[in-house]
């Protein structure tokens, strides 16, 4: 198809560009699919092997004819605000818009790696708001070791539903991607989503979830005073003492 750059000549030119400061352009400029199309060209650099600051790969993106570009939350989690204002003009001075971050959270390892994942997500994505960025993505593993698909499921959908709510809070949109391909779905003993009505199953739990706490969100109230926890608290350490011993 016109249009198109193959992978290892865009990775060449791209690197002989940044060598070079990038002096002009290599490869098509603008070059966009004919007809009309509800999706854009997205740049990730991260995903061919292109391993670039933000500020470059919004260049690199109007250079190669590309129309997004992949936001990356970690870097823009490290800037200051001033600095986070002149990215979030970047892309609309090289006529480019956000693609989709990443998701900064293992949700699928251990609950530890979730929950200190999870505790720096308001901040990272205060910062993707700030910068005029509207989505977030990921993309689920299609099997798994040890977990069935039921309890698979569910960990999916409890931990997800606490990321999308932090999401939510910034006016930043969770995307789900599944994988497939039967090698991939087959590699492990309980396989996992991998069709679009299993993945639609998943996004009615969340959203069910979601609309239900957004329409009638209940504060926390503590029932019981401090004393009585630290008494069912000392009660509870003197019947492990009692089991241990």
């Amino acid at each position: 198809m016109s249009g198109t750059l193959p992978r290892r000549e865009f990775l060449r030119a791209a690197l002989a560009g940044l060598a070079a400061g990038l002096p002009r352009a290599v490869g098509p400029v603008n070059a966009v699919l004919p007809g009309r199309r509800s999706f854009t060209m997205d740049l990730a650099c991260g995903a061919i092997g292109v391993q670039v600051p933000l500020p470059a790969a919004v260049v690199l993106a109007h250079r190669f004819g590309f129309e997004a570009v992949d936001p990356d939350a970690g870097f823009l989690a490290r800037q200051e605000a001033d600095a986070i204002q002149k990215l979030r003009s970047d892309p609309k001075t090289h006529g480019l818009v956000w693609g989709a971050a990443g998701l900064p959270v293992d949700f699928r390892g251990d609950g530890p790696r979730f929950q200190a994942d999870l505790k720096g997500l308001p901040a990272t994505a205060a910062a993707l708001q700030r910068a005029g960025v509207t989505r977030v993505g990921t993309w689920l593993s299609p099997a798994h070791r040890r977990l069935t698909y039921l309890a698979n499921f569910q960990q999916h959908a409890h931990r997800l539903r606490e990321i999308a709510s932090i999401l939510d809070g910034q006016g930043l949109r969770l995307g789900l991607e599944y994988v497939g391909p039967k090698t991939s779905w087959s590699s492990a003993r309980h396989p996992f989503i991998h069709t679009m009505a299993e993945m639609r199953e998943l996004i009615a739990a969340i959203e069910t979830y979601l609309k239900a706490n957004n329409d009638n969100p209940q504060p926390f109230v503590w029932t019981q005073t401090a004393e009585q926890i630290l008494e069912k608290v000392r009660r509870g350490r003197l019947a492990l003492d009692a089991i241990t011993n």
